[in-house]
């Protein structure tokens, strides 16, 4: 049986008035979430070996017309 993931969405004013996801970035090692302002984020490893969210771009590889 795997392992209960502890990337769970948190409802603290620390996490909610930002605009990466609410999630602690430690928690969600290398996910891509989306942000509370609407833009995608990934999680990665800074210069110092901890996790922080960096901001994706997300490109529409299929267009319509």
């Amino acid at each position: 049986m795997p392992a209960k993931s502890k990337c769970v969405k948190q409802t603290l004013k620390k996490y909610t008035t930002r605009s990466s996801p609410p999630f602690p970035a430690n928690e969600c090692k290398n996910k891509t979430k989306k942000g509370n302002n609407g833009k995608f984020f990934k999680s990665a490893v800074d210069k110092n070996g901890v996790y922080k969210w960096i901001a994706v771009k997300i490109t529409n590889k299929t267009r319509r017309k």
